[in-house]
């Protein structure tokens, strides 16, 4: 029996392969590999990029002619094609990044004491460096550069350089530990909140107990006013999550970043966008409806200055794509939601292209009235990503209402709280919320087929009491229009 070779770890390194890094690692294996592996990859190459139904006996026929299969003999060369593959990969990244070639590069001429050119390329290295700061790699860069300088001024005796070195380093080091403390402090509470595990540490929470941030900042704001807006924003960062509803603080940190925002990099830009706007996401929990259009004006300027992915080439997520959406119909803008559409829709993953689009196109038909070419709309979505069905069934509900189409409504109602019910998609705060709308739409719809005002009057009273509902605008706008 033939043994096909996608289970083997070189079949699925390959499968990972655009068609250009394939041909690419062609060329790479002629002159790193033996003839061996080299027949091997041209008999890949028959069948790239499907190489999952070719068979061990058969690659072992071919390569080997009429000695006795041995597994032994194949997996020895599949060993050495995989190495080969990963070198390959290795050095494509190098490639690419020549900051990580650089770095290595100065660890080799360290270690051989080449002393003029371990020199020239830590200046190349500090003239190479960017200079936007991030939270993934806090300084790590000038700590690499600083610590090669002070290992340089060392060896030629240079004490006084050396130190002064040393300062700078331990400088950045602190600066760089205090925003990662920040950090956690932050990742605590939305690992404790939303995901109820316990990341509690000793060491962490002696720390917590010892260290005071306040202090600290105050110390340091007129001595280091660079570092104390940069630890500043973290730490606001970190209140605004731990004090949801704070208006002045979110205020602060908001105003705090879009100051500082040329200072980060793109990543960077990318988290502290996603930040305020899940504070603004809080802000509508607690009632404060005005926070959609704070949200929509940080996603303009999330989109303006290029921080809607963490790096150039990466897809658009969905989740955002969406918040936009959201935000965009919360405040009716059809045409600013339309033209999002038309430039961003392609930035997407095409997987999930066209479902998204038809959500957009559904809810700009139904803010314009065209209740019927919105259904259409819907109609089209397949429901590759969880969150599709909450919109479509939450959209499904609005166009019943609108067209009076009580009997669908009722079997809408049933089949959502069916899916609330046994679905493990969705956190239980979001499942609350769609709860609570519910229960209030049903009894809008209740009051709109028996025009009982004293209902709808319930309804509203309902609606101001802070009660967290998904569609708070829609619900209040109905329960404000008399039947």
């Amino acid at each position: 029996m033939k043994v096909p070779i996608n289970n083997t770890k070189l079949a699925k390194l390959i499968g990972t392969f655009t068609e250009d890094e394939f041909k690419m690692l062609g060329q790479f294996l002629k002159r790193n590999s033996s003839k061996a592996v080299v027949k091997l990859y041209n008999l890949l190459k028959e069948k790239f990029p499907d190489i999952s139904s070719i068979s061990k006996q058969d690659i072992y026929r071919k390569i080997y002619g009429n000695k006795s299969y041995s597994d032994r003999t194949l997996k020895n060369l599949f060993t050495e094609a995989f190495k080969t593959c990963e070198k390959f990969l290795i050095d494509s990244y190098l490639n690419s990044n020549s900051w990580e070639l650089n770095s290595i590069r100065l660890k080799i001429y360290q270690q051989r004491k080449l002393e003029s050119i371990y020199l020239s390329l830590i200046n190349a290295l500090e003239s190479e460096k960017d200079i936007k700061f991030s939270r993934e790699n806090t300084f790590d860069k000038d700590n690499l550069i600083l610590g090669s300088k002070i290992h340089y001024y060392i060896h030629k005796n240079d004490f006084r350089s050396a130190v002064n070195e040393k300062i700078i380093r331990t400088e950045y080091s602190i600066v760089g530990f205090v925003v990662k403390y920040l950090e956690r402090l932050r990742e605590n509470i939305i690992i404790e909140k939303g995901y109820n595990l316990n990341s509690r540490n000793e060491i962490f929470e002696a720390f917590k107990d010892n260290f005071n941030t306040e202090k600290f900042l105050n110390s340091i704001e007129s001595k280091a006013p660079h570092h104390y807006e940069l630890i500043r924003i973290y730490y606001l960062n970190y209140l605004c999550l731990n004090n949801p509803g704070n208006i002045p603080l979110f205020y602060e940190l908001r105003d705090l970043i879009l100051e500082n925002i040329s200072k980060f990099s793109r990543a960077e830009r990318y988290f502290l966008f996603s930040d305020l706007t899940s504070c603004c996401t809080e802000m509508r929990k607690l009632g404060y409806m005005e926070f959609w259009k704070e949200a929509n004006d940080l996603y303009k300027l999330m989109f303006e200055t290029d921080s809607y992915t963490m790096n150039k080439d990466d897809y658009l997520s969905v989740v955002l794509y969406r918040s936009v959406m959201l935000a965009g119909i919360s405040l009716k803008d059809t045409d600013s939601l339309r033209a999002f559409g038309e430039k961003y829709t392609k930035k997407l993953n095409p997987d999930f292209r066209q479902g998204i689009k038809n959500l957009l196109d559904a809810n700009i038909a139904f803010l314009e009235k065209r209740y019927s070419e919105s259904l259409e709309f819907l109609s089209r979505i397949n429901y590759d990503f969880f969150m599709y069905k909450l919109d479509v069934k939450t959209l499904l509900l609005k166009i019943f209402y609108e067209l009076k189409m009580f009997e669908q409504a009722y079997s809408t109602i049933d089949s959502f709280s069916h899916y609330l019910g046994y679905t493990n998609e969705i956190n239980e705060d979001v499942k609350a919320e769609h709860r609570n709308f519910l229960m209030i739409y049903k009894k809008l719809l209740n009051s709109l087929i028996n025009n009982d005002l004293f209902l709808k009057a319930q309804v509203m009273s309902e609606l101001k009491s802070g009660i967290t509902v998904s569609n708070l605008n829609w619900l209040t706008e109905k329960a404000s229009v008399n039947n």
